[in-house]
């Protein structure tokens, strides 16, 4: 948008201005400028001479040098001040000594100095001051101004010039003494932090000094004042001269009562600043389009809800605030906040006296309604608004409405979801709806992935999205379709290119060179990086990169379920049940079928068989809602616990995984299906089966399960040679040892003590059997002081 659109003079705009008081905020912005400009120049007998030499004076002869970093931290600086509404004396200068913006030391000093000078002037003095500030301004002959008059700068002096020039003689008063109030409340606050004396001095000579009393910041008090002092006409201005201060001492007594009845809204009044509308909308705006898409660089909830209602408090009426409310309420799920919010917005938008746009606030109130129930799991009420709003979208014949209901349609039916996201898709292709169209391809794509489609199927449909997103360059869907191809890897058990997915995505910049803001997806990629750490058994290094999560995305739930897993797992393979237990507890009311798996889990480690059944039971029966390799996961703890059905459990788990190309999976059910002819005495059926799936198992497994495949291919290998005494024997049982030697290496990086043992254990044995008593004797020892620190609870479950 041109920098001249940004204002407007005239018109309503000027008319609702001059309802307003020049604030002291502007008015030392504005001397910040001016201060600013100074060091650029030299003056002479109030002559402002050109220089361009980069080198200037101050007032004590001592050369400033205005590098170019200082005038670029400036602009920045006075662009953030125009744009932020007004803020106190204290904090306007804890921004300016923040060290956040490269100021000259000189140019904060006369700055300081100048704002004291102007408070202890009379109102005459004030006046003139700001008035001249379109020295900076004016084109004289032969002389290039120093700001641009078409500039955001020049545009905001100009601004501040045309409303002081239009101010009554008691606005004038009254700002000035505004500014003086200002000034004092600023100094006595930053007196508190820091030394007392030299600020009293300051005040004092303030509060003497200054000739006009204390200005009541209650509006009904300033409208007392504008009555009173319009009384005198223009013949009688020399009287009221004389006599102003008179009239202004009766006042200030007045003023000092109602400020004394009004001492519960002091705290308000001190904290809120001036909004105006147009620096209401920017920050509406802004913090809107963050929260929807990098909710870690808006404000903080509380705070930002302390700001909507300031904004609030100056424009009543403003209806996009409530949005902005709604918007935040979301973030830390606040229902009762939310649905207040939503309901205060479309009570505003839908006063509109045309017909055409009330129907179009209700309709889009129904389809916002439905959102917000969906959001917080609640499909019924969610359902029921969504039929409302689609009813009105076809009454109104707005297929925008309509397109975006059915896409919320599709996420909240069950049945025949296939058929509604081809319809979408299709009519938001012909309607040039890009962006849902290619929301509606990632959706299929993640459906198509869970029911069994084919992977290259679902990953062309994938490309499909991209091929859109490159096309009409929608960023935020990128980084939604990484999130998306991250997990559709994993759910195919390919966890290495799961990882780099999640890596592009990170690492995933914008065509304008910034990085993409997708708040959730991009949560997603760091949390699925801390999974891997802990498959690794790098608990240390995960935690440092959920430190980062919780710091990015305070208000994930993301990072706290694998917080929780993380606590979990070190846990289980230490013996801590409790911790796990409580682990498991914190993680059902994040994610209740992941908590069931990991509690059966945790009952199949300490031998309760029963409850394992009980507890993987709630997620068999919930099948269609159920992702495919929960299921398949479930049906394998239910065959460690109950062995004698186990090879039925079994094949229906192998079914089910490659009906849905969950890879790994296959190979975990094979390697326990080996286990389990190990068991029966079918070594070499059981070795055939592992040397099907060893090489998956170490290619994307943990570092646990890889460990337990070499341990138990360690046991088939040995179990296959039936020759008792032969060299063939010797030289496959000292492969073994070397190859448990590998395992055991593993299980000490997760920290599965009771693994370690039994591989200790069985090194033991393995050694004794072909004579290697130094070896036996050494094995031995180990086994010895580990049972020493970490004593067993219960026999280890075999893998």
């Amino acid at each position: 948008m041109p920098v001249k659109d940004l204002f407007h003079f005239g018109g309503p705009l000027l008319n609702q201005s001059l309802k307003e008081y020049i604030t002291p905020h502007k008015i030392s912005v504005s001397i910040l400028i001016q201060e600013f400009c100074l060091l650029k120049t030299k003056k002479n007998n109030n002559q402002l001479e050109n220089d361009f030499n980069g080198m200037n004076e101050t007032d004590d002869g001592s050369p400033v040098t205005l590098e170019p970093q200082h005038r670029r931290d400036f602009c920045m600086l006075i662009l953030k001040l125009i744009q932020c509404p007004d803020m106190e004396y204290c904090e306007l200068i804890k921004i300016l000594e923040s060290g956040k913006y490269a100021l000259i030391s000189e140019h904060l000093e006369n700055f300081k100095k100048e704002l004291i000078s102007l408070a202890n002037k009379d109102v005459g003095s004030i006046m003139d001051t700001i008035l001249s500030l379109g020295r900076f301004i004016v084109e004289p002959a032969n002389i290039v101004p120093l700001i641009n008059k078409s500039s955001p700068t020049g545009v905001f002096l100009r601004r501040v010039q045309l409303f002081f020039d239009k101010l009554a003689f008691s606005q004038l008063v009254g700002t000035c003494k505004a500014f003086q109030n200002y000034l004092n409340n600023g100094i006595n606050s930053e007196s508190e932090g820091n030394s007392a004396s030299a600020s009293s001095m300051m005040l004092g000579s303030i509060q003497v000094q200054s000739p006009v009393p204390a200005l009541s910041s209650n509006v009904d008090m300033r409208n007392e004042i504008s009555e009173e002092m319009d009384l005198c006409s223009t013949q009688q201005s020399d009287l009221l001269l004389q006599d102003c201060s008179h009239v202004l001492n009766s006042i200030s007594k007045r003023n000092i009562s109602v400020r004394e009845s009004s001492n519960l809204n002091d705290g308000d009044k001190k904290i809120a600043g001036t909004w105006s509308r147009r620096q209401a909308e920017l920050f509406i705006a802004r913090q809107s389009t963050l929260i929807q898409s990098d909710d870690n660089s808006a404000i903080p909830p509380p705070q930002l809800q302390q700001k909507i209602r300031e904004v609030l408090k100056a424009n009543p009426e403003h209806a996009e605030a409530h949005y902005l409310s709604y918007l935040n309420c979301l973030r830390v799920k606040e229902l009762c906040g939310a649905v207040d919010s939503l309901h205060h917005y479309f009570d505003r938008i839908t006063t509109i006296p045309l017909q055409e746009e009330k129907n179009k606030g209700f309709r889009y109130a129904a389809l916002n309604i439905a959102i917000l129930h969906a959001r917080f799991g609640q499909k019924k009420a969610a359902t029921d608004a969504l039929k409302e709003a689609v009813t009105l979208a076809h009454e109104a014949k707005d297929n925008l409405c309509l397109q975006h209901a059915q896409a919320w349609l599709y996420k909240l039916c069950d049945e025949n979801k296939e058929i509604l996201m081809e319809r979408s898709i299709s009519k938001c292709s012909d309607l040039s709806l890009n962006y849902l169209t290619s929301l509606g391809l990632q959706s299929f794509a993640q459906y198509a992935g869970i029911t069994g489609g084919k992977p290259a199927l679902v990953f062309e449909v994938v490309m499909r999205s991209d091929v859109l997103n490159c096309q009409f360059s929608m960023p935020d869907m990128f980084g939604m379709s990484f999130a998306h191809k991250s997990a559709l890897w994993a759910l195919y058990g390919k966890s290495e290119m799961s990882t780099l997915c999640s890596q592009l995505l990170l690492h995933l910049d914008t065509p304008d060179g910034s990085v993409t803001h997708m708040a959730d997806g991009t949560c997603q990629a760091i949390c699925n990086l801390a999974n891997r750490l802990i498959d690794f058994g790098e608990y240390k290094l995960a935690t440092i990169v959920l430190d980062h999560a919780r710091r990015m995305y305070p208000n994930s739930e993301w990072w706290l379920i694998v917080e929780q897993i993380l606590y979990y797992t070190q846990a289980l393979y230490q013996g801590q049940w409790q911790v796990a237990h409580s682990a498991v507890l914190q993680l059902s009311t994040l994610d209740k079928w992941e908590s069931l798996i990991r509690l059966a889990e945790l009952l199949l480690v300490k031998g309760d068989n029963q409850g394992v059944m009980d507890a993987v039971s709630e997620v068999l029966d919930s099948s269609p809602t159920v992702c495919p390799s929960l299921k398949v996961r479930a049906l394998l703890l239910v065959a460690k616990a109950s062995p004698c059905a186990a090879a039925l459990v079994l094949t229906n788990a192998l079914s089910i995984a490659i009906y849905h190309y969950l890879d790994y999976l296959i190979a975990l059910v094979i390697m326990e299906l080996a286990n389990l002819q190990l068991q029966m005495g079918l070594p070499n059926q059981a070795l055939k089966l592992m040397d099907q799936s060893l090489l998956v198992v170490l290619s994307h497994g943990s570092q646990y399960d890889r460990a337990a495949a070499m341990l138990l291919f360690a046991k088939c290998k040995v179990a296959s040679v039936t020759t008792p005494g032969s060299s063939a024997k010797n030289e496959v049982i000292g492969e073994a040892i070397c190859l448990l030697d590998k395992a055991k290496t593993s299980f000490k990086k997760v920290e599965a003590h009771s693994k370690i043992k039994e591989t200790v254990y069985l090194q033991a044995l393995l050694s004794h059997e072909i004579g290697y008593y130094n070896e036996r004797n050494k094995y031995a020892l180990e086994f010895r002081q580990l049972d020493e620190l970490y004593p067993s609870k219960c026999f280890p479950v075999t893998a």
